[in-house]
């Protein structure tokens, strides 16, 4: 399948400073290695900036993720401390 925006929320995105915005994605029908595929999110690439939270929630498994915007190709990796 392919990135549905109705699947997609902002938690919170101020950008106040330099705080990351905070997203929530799901998708039934895709898995985790799917969505974190480099370009998944790019229909929503400008509202992404690097560093950015998000929450996926995929058919197999969830995770905290960090999200990098480079030229508009965004990529997501696990969030670590």
């Amino acid at each position: 399948m392919a990135f549905a925006s109705a699947n997609w929320s902002t938690v919170d995105a101020s950008k106040s400073g330099n705080a990351p915005a905070v997203y929530t994605y799901i998708s039934s029908s895709d898995n985790l290695a799917t969505v974190k595929g480099s370009g998944y999110f790019n229909t929503v690439e400008a509202l992404i900036t690097t560093g950015d939270a998000l929450w996926v929630v995929a058919s197999d498994s969830q995770a905290l993720c960090k999200l990098i915007n480079t030229s508009g190709v965004i990529t997501v990796t696990d969030l670590t401390t």
